[in-house]
């Protein structure tokens, strides 16, 4: 019996052609006799969050906080390693392994050398230190009750957050949530393990309440955590249950309920050299969508709401790019090595719904980021969606976005960014907002809505010397503008929102991810009132081009 050739196995044998032919070049005027040099020793040396030896560290109360803080152990550093005693050396595979450890929150600095070769071998030291990993967060709400930022049922409330992220060094996270809304209250928890049973799998368990539904997660999958990943697989189960508001302009006009059950396994194959991929991604899901009109039981009128959803799901993409790391400061964070992902790819994706909405669903996806002049950079992507159904075309949703990010000098970045969106036929509820939560400073969180967006901004951030034992100080000064609106709507430029503002920056330079905490106070321009925000990380980050390449679907 003839079997069918896989075409993976096709693609890999080219692949694998290419590649001995441009070895044998290679090594063609190399002598044969040469010796290959190996990895030798691997020595871990592991530093406490608060190291001794610093001026100013070595007395309390930060010697009582290392006692505190249990250090990441040895074997957790050395599961990230890409590298292992007696293998061909390698320098590539220690600045990836610098990366794949830099990922982790409660790592900070890291530093992978080798030393000089010595008997056909190079002993690599490998130096890291750790970040304090736990945190307590308390965050206070005040609601409008302008139905354009929240649902007439929000009240003022505040919530709590407890957060380890690596139990007993091992790496291991939990967090746990609890929050007051008025006279009701909910929790939530979380646990996450990044090297399951010491391997490359994760794993993840979550539940959280909310103020009408709830959400659970369980997952488990081998990510592409490198460069150097030749494929990955998962499987996910999950639910969500919310109220969701449908809005005529920028007001409320009914409410619905949603419960999402999705089950789905994944898998994913590169092809190619380290900088070069083929990447190949397959999923298969099982929807179950149901929705309930809640409009006469909230008070409004009916509204449309989305239909049901239950059956099998079929999604492929093929992707393809070429990436490299940079290392960079002061882009986003104030201390903390930085790895902006740089390259392009071209993405297209297909499959085919089998729900109550039966349909073939079609995209596509490019992205670059590119360096334009020492410690500049201009990152641009498109993407989009669309469903098919009978011959016409359904759903569909654009997505585009430009940024520049510049270091003008050591301690100033200049952060540009303009980003459009367009939905045709959307479902009902899936509005598009501009205001706070989208980078509309000086407005409510859902100031405006509508099936078309267009966000502009522009920020001058102080990454300043200036720092109190772990807290650094800086500053920014910005303008956003922008608005959203219906299809059909006429716009002008009398209809954008803009805001001017400035805020203050901290950089926690010993927590999770030495993440930047803002406090902004922006002027609405059209009406003179003040707004003032706080929140944490940048108001538009810089986008992760390879993180989006090698993601499942979402």
């Amino acid at each position: 019996m003839v079997r069918p050739i896989p075409i993976h196995g096709v693609l890999a044998g080219v692949l694998f052609v290419a590649a001995a032919a441009a070895a044998s070049t290679a090594v063609a005027g190399r002598d044969k006799n040469e010796p290959t040099v190996r990895f030798g020793e691997i020595i871990v040396l592991r530093k406490e969050v608060f190291n001794p030896s610093v001026p100013g560290y070595n007395r309390f109360p930060f010697n009582f906080l290392n006692r505190l803080h249990m250090v990441t152990r040895e074997n957790v550093i050395r599961e990230q390693l890409l590298f292992k005693t007696g293998q061909p050396f390698d320098p590539y595979l220690l600045d990836e392994s610098e990366r794949v450890l830099r990922r982790f929150d409660f790592i900070g600095a890291v530093s992978i050398v080798a030393l000089d070769e010595e008997d056909g071998k190079r002993t690599v030291v490998v130096e890291t230190m750790d970040q304090w990993s736990t945190n307590v967060e308390l965050e206070v709400d005040r609601f409008s009750k302008d139905r354009s930022e929240e649902t007439d049922n929000s009240r003022d409330g505040f919530e709590v957050t407890v957060n380890e992220s690596n139990i007993l060094g091992y790496g291991k996270r939990i967090r746990a949530r609890g929050r007051v809304e008025g006279d009701r209250s909910w929790y939530g928890y979380e646990y996450a393990d990044p090297s399951l049973f010491d391997t490359r799998w994760i794993f993840k368990a979550n539940y959280q309440g909310k103020r009408a539904g709830k959400e659970w997660q369980l997952l488990s999958m081998r990510p592409f955590y490198s460069l150097t990943t030749r494929w990955s697989l998962g499987a996910e189960t999950s639910f969500r249950s919310e109220e969701n508001s449908v809005y005529a302009g920028d007001s409320v006009a009914g409410v619905f309920y949603e419960e999402l059950r999705r089950d789905r396994v994944f898998a994913g194959r590169t092809y190619g050299p380290r900088e070069e991929k083929l990447l190949a991604l397959v999923e298969l899901s099982h929807l179950d969508n149901r929705y309930t009109d809640l409009s006469d039981v909230e008070g409004g009128r009916s509204a449309a709401v989305p239909p049901d959803e239950t059956g099998p799901m079929v999604l492929a993409a093929l992707r393809a790019g070429r990436f490299r790391f940079v290392e960079e400061k002061r882009i986003e964070h104030f201390i903390r090595v930085e790895d902006l992902e740089l390259g392009s790819y071209a993405a297209i994706r297909f499959g085919r719904a089998a729900t109550g909405r039966s349909r073939w669903l079609t995209g596509g996806q490019l992205a670059s980021a590119q360096r334009v002049g020492r410690g500049k950079y201009v990152t641009l992507t498109a993407s989009i969606l669309a469903d098919r159904k009978k011959g016409e075309w359904g759903e569909t949703a654009l997505s585009a976005e430009a940024q520049f990010h510049g270091r003008l000098a050591r301690w100033n970045t200049v952060a540009l960014r303009a980003a459009f969106d367009r939905r045709w036929r959307a479902q009902p509820g899936e509005e598009l907002f501009a205001g706070e939560n989208t980078g509309l400073r000086g407005y409510g969180p859902k100031a405006f809505a509508g099936q078309t967006r267009l966000l502009l901004n522009a920020e001058d951030r102080l990454f300043s010397g200036v720092q109190l034992f772990t807290v650094a100080f800086g500053g920014a000064l910005f303008a956003d503008a922008g608005t959203a609106w219906d299809e059909g709507e006429p716009i002008g430029l009398r209809d954008f929102s803009s805001s001017i503002g400035g805020g203050l920056r901290l950089g926690m330079t010993k927590s999770r991810e030495s993440s930047v905490l803002r406090l902004d106070v922006a002027r609405n321009l059209r009406n003179g009132s003040w707004r003032v925000a706080v929140a944490s990380g940048q108001a538009f980050p810089f986008l992760r081009i390879y993180e989006r390449f090698s993601e499942q679907f979402e």
